[in-house]
């Protein structure tokens, strides 16, 4: 957990802003936690830098907004339980949160942030009931586009039917008119694939010959039931991954020996993960991914580039160690958790490489997901006189609060400098209230047998 310092000099009763993130990987049973996730670990890292970054933020955040962040250990049951005794207790497992030792107060949250489709649907289990806001920076599942469902649900990526239309277009143009499915069983999964196969059923463009469910947790081992299913039907020379972890479905298809018979196609759960495809990327006839249109922010690269074994901008010992190790790819001997697997011993002033930062992937999104969140709330400060009222204060005066502040984060728009972005681009955040997400397009990669991403349109 990190708990980030308010953004303003006075830290009584702040507007709290929870994250929920699996920086860790799930680990041998569901309640324990696996191996640091780095591209999780650098979403939390862009999400603290625009809370604290002067030149984002600028006069526009009020209340002293701070973020929580929660590991969640890639576990949607955590994500129900940490909620429910944040919302109840203030607490999660007996932590003391703020400045004063004193626990946290419901009303000061002002919203929850997270990623994929699956934290959403657990964790709007208890916001919606409470009224507050759910902002996702992955989330596509078109399920999430139900409004009496998903009350004050909103997101900076448009909703799979966009994806899998685009999906249907690549098997098309490369005559790949017989392909399987695998997808996980859970809403990301199952309506990815009920969309994909709601396209390419009409018989205009492909036909999806096999399909096969699996576990959205499983490990490899129990896959190969799955892949051997698909390997097996004739005619099948390309596989579509909806799924949200793709890994252990590549390594599934490696042990069951026909990964070379296939061309693997994966959505933006794959996109341009380093990690997923390292050291397997050869293995396959082909790949091809797709991944949200994105860019680096190299404001943010500076920034992480400035963590040290000394600077360690306020993640706890245990998450920093770790990282600092994944980072550098070496192994600290006093550390809680020495990464072993590394041959090289750390030492203690090592630097982060631009190309370091960029292996783990962007992270525009996150950002603009919390600039929309903290923008909101200034707005909403504005509009109804909040003064020097503290955020609950507020919030307590304005009847139907929680709409109203949801009603603003609906409103927003933000405009990115392009000679920030690496490509540069013209990025425009805008939700709407009646899309509620941010229709940005996407970019399709070819994966090389090197491992590295070649971009194709």
């Amino acid at each position: 957990m990190i708990q980030a310092p308010p953004t303003g000099t006075n830290s009584y009763d702040p507007a709290t802003l929870v994250v929920i993130l699996p920086i860790h990987q799930r680990g041998n049973d569901e309640y324990r936690c696996g191996d640091m996730s780095m591209s999780s670990m650098m979403t939390a890292l862009s999400i603290l830098y625009t809370l604290e970054n002067p030149l984002l933020v600028s006069s526009l955040y009020r209340f002293n907004l701070r973020a929580l962040i929660i590991d969640n250990c890639a576990n949607t049951l955590r994500i129900d339980q940490d909620l429910m005794s944040l919302f109840t207790e203030g607490d999660l497992c007996n932590d003391e949160f703020d400045t004063l030792g004193s626990i946290i107060d419901k009303s000061t949250v002002m919203g929850v942030q997270t990623t994929s489709s699956r934290y959403v649907v657990a964790a709007n289990r208890i916001t919606a009931q409470m009224q507050i806001q759910l902002m996702s920076s992955s989330a596509s599942s078109t399920a999430l586009s139900d409004r009496w469902r998903y009350p004050f649900f909103t997101r900076t990526v448009p909703p799979d039917n966009v994806q899998m239309a685009l999906i249907a277009k690549i098997l098309k143009e490369n005559n790949w008119s017989y392909v399987g499915v695998i997808y996980t069983l859970e809403s990301y999964g199952i309506n990815g694939y009920r969309t994909l196969q709601d396209i390419v059923n009409t018989g205009a463009l492909s036909c999806i010959g096999v399909a096969q469910g699996v576990s959205v947790n499983a490990p490899s081992k129990d896959l190969r039931e799955a892949v051997k299913t698909i390997g097996e039907t004739e005619g099948v020379g390309v596989i579509v991954l909806i799924v949200a972890n793709p890994r252990p479905i590549l390594d599934a298809l490696i042990a069951e020996g026909v990964a070379n018979r296939f061309v693997v196609i994966g959505t933006d759960a794959w996109g341009k993960s380093y990690t997923i495809i390292e050291g397997v990327a050869d293995q396959f006839a082909g790949a091809m991914t797709i991944s949200f249109r994105d860019a680096y922010y190299l404001p943010f690269i500076d920034h992480v580039r400035r963590i040290t074994y000394t600077n360690r901008m306020g993640l706890p010992t245990d998450w920093f160690e770790e990282f600092y190790q994944r980072m550098h790819e070496c192994h600290l001997t006093d550390a809680r958790k020495p990464q072993t697997q590394y041959t090289t011993t750390c030492t203690k002033n090592l630097r982060i490489s631009i190309d370091q930062v960029r292996k783990y992937g962007e992270q525009l999104h996150p950002i603009m997901a919390t600039l929309a969140l903290g923008k909101g709330l200034s707005m909403f400060a504005s509009n109804y006189g909040c003064g020097t009222n503290t955020f609950t204060q507020c919030m307590d005066k304005v009847a139907n609060s929680r709409d109203a502040l949801f009603n603003m984060t609906l409103q927003q728009t933000q405009q990115m400098i392009a000679s920030e972005l690496d490509p540069p681009d013209n990025f425009k955040l805008e939700l709407g209230y009646d899309d509620r997400y941010w229709n940005v397009g996407y970019t399709v990669w070819s994966v090389r047998r090197a491992g590295t991403y070649d971009k194709v349109k």
